[in-house]
């Protein structure tokens, strides 16, 4: 085999990463540690202890003088059970397998492993507090394996949200979860549901970094919230359950389902009043607007939102949701004030959203910044200024492990610039990825934007066919009776116009096209009311209607204050020009 005993000790015949461990290697081991005289309660206290553990503690733990856990230690090494490391003031040691420490742990009674355990925290508490202060888990282990269960679920919570707080989210769930199961031993009570729902508060902030917001664990959580917090009659904790059941409902893109969440956040807001409680009504009320495609509505509860924000409860907001309701609201508001029709404010209240989550301080809260509120430069078809924020924000999910981020969220944006480059294939790739990695895990919201810039890079590649079939998925999406995604309508209605357009049915494309504008106008959504009307107007002029042209170009162009450099506005002014020229010819 690879490990044969050589008089005294283990000898092994190739790489110990690459070792298959013998089905009697712990019987090999076991009696190897029968033979080491005292040195073997210290191999099993350092087993107690992790897979690498100093002398210090030991010494503190065993009692032994430092000569005699010298002389323990040194055979322990000699018989290559353990490896040392010297730091400059400590010596440390490490199991040279994980096997070896299991061998050494199993052979202590279970009643005495509960013993050390619980005399490792106490010492840890007392004697390494500074050491330990930014590892409550290593606490919450030791405690956990003696029994102490009081001091051990508290301290797995404090774990998971220092974890969040590094956006360690994969250590956070872990966290939680084992905090959640120890819960699972205490008998049924009020004391219970209090504890258990302080560990499950700040758990979605975990979730949602791994999965996003439309994961069924989400859901999951938020509903057992949602009970706890109704048994405990707490009404910040009933709001942040409402608030997650909301995140999970219209992240699935069921508009129209989430509004009685809004409208209950709404009312327990008010019957609350609390300004901290009634940012999440007005927060959520924004968002169901905005994708309803009630702008003003939307711009109303935006300034509600952020009237009542207080900067001293930011860390509070992205403990609880992984982002602060600042930068939560910002991201929404800068894209709505685009679709407005205020092109330049939009670009300077991204630019101010992302100041502020780099601020923060906190990791996630700027990937949310960077990610979303960039689509305002996806609109203003500025794809190099999108990419920027694109590329920040995927360095920061890889660096941080955030595979959600870097595997949807950025691929959608992506696919957008790279239309925008006019490389359809490219784009066809990103945002094939994007969607379905989001519709993987149960997302559906923004679908109809998504797929209606797939369909625009397909028939750039030449299938106008099937690009009309994903413009009509879309519309369907948007007129499902729980959907209602109606943001996306005007705009939709116009790729579908330019599609036709570029098959030749410029009848049914004119058709689509004053829809559009129709559209725009009832929303008040005065760039998607542009682009629509100077996609028309180029239609019309082709057909020889240059007043009828003018008639639906000049009034919206006319409109704008700002923004007169974009491409939107420069494209309309363009085609008044020549209309003007035509005019003066005829």
């Amino acid at each position: 085999g690879q490990l044969r005993q050589e008089g005294d000790h283990f000898a092994l015949q190739g790489s110990l990463d690459t070792l298959t461990i013998p089905a009697s290697l712990r019987d090999l081991l076991m009696a190897r540690l029968d033979r080491l005289g005292s040195a073997k309660e210290i191999a099993q206290i350092g087993a107690c202890i992790g897979r690498e553990f100093s002398s210090e503690l030991l010494e503190y733990v065993s009692g032994l003088s430092g000569e005699e856990l010298g002389e323990s230690l040194e055979a322990l090494v000699t018989a290559e059970l353990v490896t040392r490391h010297n730091s400059p003031s400590l010596h440390f040691y490490r199991f040279k397998h994980a096997l070896i420490q299991d061998a050494a742990y199993d052979s202590l009674l279970k009643s005495t492993r509960s013993e050390l355990h619980g005399k490792i925290a106490r010492i840890l508490e007392t004697d390494f507090a500074d050491r330990v202060s930014g590892a409550p888990e290593r606490l919450a282990h030791h405690h956990t394996k003696a029994g102490n269960l009081a001091e051990a679920i508290p301290l797995w919570r404090q774990a998971g949200i220092l974890a969040v707080g590094r956006v360690a989210m994969q250590e956070a769930v872990a966290h939680f979860q084992k905090g959640l199961k120890l819960i699972e031993r205490l008998p049924s009570s009020s004391q219970r549901d209090k504890i258990e729902l302080s560990i499950r508060e700040p758990l979605n902030a975990a979730w949602t970094g791994l999965h996003g917001w439309a994961a069924p664990e989400v859901g999951e959580n938020a509903a057992a919230v949602l009970q706890l917090s109704e048994r405990q009659d707490n009404a910040q904790s009933l709001m942040l359950a409402m608030w997650w059941v909301w995140t999970s409902t219209i992240t699935q893109g069921r508009i129209a389902d989430s509004g009685q969440w809004v409208e209950r956040l709404l009312a327990e807001g008010d019957d609350a009043g609390d300004k901290d409680l009634g940012i999440l009504g007005h927060a959520t009320a924004m968002v169901q607007h905005f994708l309803s495609g009630r702008l003003h509505e939307s711009r109303e509860q935006t300034d509600l939102a952020l009237a009542l924000w207080e900067p001293r409860h930011a860390k509070w907001w992205i403990q609880l949701t992984g982002f602060d309701m600042r930068t939560f609201v910002e991201v929404y508001a800068c894209q709505l004030v685009w679709i407005m029709g205020y092109p330049d404010q939009a670009s300077r209240m991204s630019d101010k959203c992302v100041a502020y989550a780099r601020s923060s301080g906190q990791v996630f809260n700027l990937m949310w910044a960077l990610t979303f509120s960039a689509y305002v430069f996806a609109y203003r078809r500025e794809p190099e200024r999108l990419l920027d924020r694109l590329d920040e924000a995927d360095f920061l999910a890889r660096e941080q492990g955030l595979a959600f981020i870097y595997e949807v969220s950025v691929p959608q944006a992506k696919g957008i610039a790279e239309l925008l480059k006019g490389r359809p294939r490219e784009a066809i790739t990103l945002l094939r990825q994007g969607i379905d990695r989001w519709t993987q895990t149960g997302g559906n919201v923004r679908i109809p934007l998504l797929k209606a810039a797939l369909a625009q890079a397909v028939a750039l590649e030449g299938d106008s066919q099937r690009a009309l079939e994903l413009v009509d998925e879309c519309l369907e999406q948007i007129h499902r009776a729980n959907g209602q995604e109606r943001l996306w309508l005007a705009e939709v209605l116009r790729i579908k116009g330019s599609i036709l357009i570029g098959q030749g049915r410029d009848d049914e494309a004119e058709t689509q096209l004053k829809d559009s504008i129709e559209c725009a106008r009832e929303q008040q959504a005065k760039s998607w009311e542009l682009r629509s009307a100077t996609t028309l107007a180029a239609l019309l002029v082709k057909k020889g209607q240059h007043d009828v042209a003018r008639g639906y170009l000049a009034p919206i162009y006319e409109w704008f204050s700002e923004g007169a450099e974009t491409p939107d506005l420069v494209e309309a002014r363009t085609l008044l020009a020549e209309l003007s020229a035509f005019q003066e010819a005829g």
